[in-house]
């Protein structure tokens, strides 16, 4: 900060030259702004904050800390209509609704349904789920891992797994390389499940080699493993990959 005090002897030569006497506020507050620009940038700036002070039409040559916070509020609007904002404020009641149709393999908008609320009800917490579920399943599918259409882009020698959902494990007793996108749950005191919208599978997680993570209670994991009698005898356990938005 050993620049302010060269920047503050700036910034009121520059305004004794337009004419203004500055307060000492005023400068220190402009002096902070303009610090961490580039000079060039500096220099624009504290040109285009005169010409705002100037046109602000004061009854004396005095510059207060308000009229420099006015100018600096007009010199970042500059080049806006003046119907245009920096940036809009919605309310979170008004934001539209949308949920991912698995059919479609789209977003759908959501009309109807009840009323937001800041306290709503039990079921609400239960469609959040839901929701969040969906959101990362669909993400997760178009992984190069598990799209089939992406096949050339993995080359032979990686073999493209499938992401299956709880209700193909509870139809047999037996099935190998199994990856699951679930919640994971603790229904019963010392023993954890897999939840999805299609059912719930018991886990075994006594030799599973956890990837780098914090893995609690209502956090969504991809498992891999082998299903056996009943149960999901997690090998591997992760979070959903991520995805750039260009990907997206």
């Amino acid at each position: 900060m050993s620049e302010i005090p060269k920047m503050k002897a700036q910034i009121v030569s520059r305004f004794n030259i337009s004419g203004y006497q500055i307060r000492s506020d005023a400068s220190l507050f402009l002096a902070q702004y303009i610090a961490p620009m580039p000079d060039a940038e500096r220099k624009r700036w504290l040109t285009s904050i005169t010409g705002h002070v100037q046109g602000q039409g004061l009854d004396l040559p005095v510059v207060e800390k308000r009229h420099i916070e006015l100018a600096i509020k007009e010199a970042s609007n500059t080049g806006l209509e003046d119907n245009e904002s920096v940036f809009s404020v919605i309310n979170a009641f008004d934001v539209p609704k949308f949920r991912y149709c698995e059919e479609k393999r789209k977003f759908l908008p959501v009309s109807g349904g009840p009323k937001r609320d800041l306290l709503p009800g039990p079921d609400m917490k239960a469609e959040y789920i839901r929701d969040r579920y969906m959101m990362l399943w669909q993400k997760t599918s178009r992984h190069e891992m598990f799209n089939a259409s992406k096949d050339g882009m993995l080359g032979n020698s990686v073999k493209r797994l499938t992401l299956r959902k709880i209700e193909t494990l509870l139809a047999t007793s037996k099935m190998n390389e199994v990856v699951i996108l679930g919640l994971l749950t603790q229904l019963t005191e010392g023993k954890f499940y897999l939840e999805d919208p299609t059912g719930v599978v018991p886990i075994d997680l006594s030799e599973t080699v956890f990837s780098s993570g914090l893995f609690c209670e209502g956090c969504f994991v991809l498992a891999c493993g082998k299903f056996r009698d009943g149960t999901l005898k997690v090998e591997e356990m992760g979070f959903p990959v991520s995805e750039l938005a260009s990907s997206s």
